[in-house]
């Protein structure tokens, strides 16, 4: 019982210490379960899985333009940061190394919570937008502003999500899915050029 104990203490502190980037988190619960050679293993496989996307979507994003993540819900509409964040802005950001806006860098928090009429001064040249259902996002997206935005007027918007839970977790499985969605949306953009 003591030892169990010990080890979700362990398991706990070593946890809230990490940092917000996954893959660390996975490292350092990976040494509280002794699987430091897998998760290794794995974590080598994902970085090559990783440059091999980043290949694939190169020259979507062009030189000098910028990236948001959004997610619309019924609770609110918020901007995610380019670290901290969640809802893939992860993989967006720190593992493609899509370029974040200035607001996306200088959050403070994971997140920041906006009104409709200010989200313009946060939207980049290419916009991902997480949706939690579809009747969330309806009224934002049927909006004067949405459809004022310069990205929006350009078709550089990017739909994901609704009830996928890839996008809320980072375990491993999660982020392998969340890489193979985010670069199958990119290149169907390439498609349509």
């Amino acid at each position: 019982m003591i030892n169990l104990y010990y080890k979700r203490s362990i398991f706990f502190t070593k946890l809230h210490l990490s940092t917000s980037e996954p893959l660390e988190k996975f490292r350092r619960i990976s040494e509280i379960f002794g699987k430091e050679q897998e998760a290794d293993q794995w974590i080598k496989e994902y970085d090559q899985k990783v440059a091999d996307a980043r290949k694939q979507i190169e020259g979507i994003i062009k030189d000098g333009e910028t990236v948001s993540v959004v997610q619309l819900s019924s609770q609110g509409l918020y901007v995610l940061a380019a670290e901290g964040g969640n809802y893939g802005s992860t993989t967006i950001y720190q593992m493609l190394k899509l370029p974040p806006t200035e607001q996306a860098l200088n959050m403070k928090e994971g997140f920041e919570n906006i009104s409709l009429e200010v989200l313009p001064d946060y939207l980049g040249d290419h916009v991902f937008v997480y949706v939690n259902s579809t009747e969330d996002a309806k009224d934002i997206l049927n909006s004067a502003i949405w459809k004022g935005a310069s990205a929006v007027k350009k078709g550089n918007v990017y739909m994901y999500g609704e009830f996928d839970d890839e996008f809320v977790m980072e375990d491993p499985y999660s982020l392998e899915l969340q890489l193979e969605t985010i670069v199958n949306i990119l290149l169907q953009k390439k498609v349509d050029y």
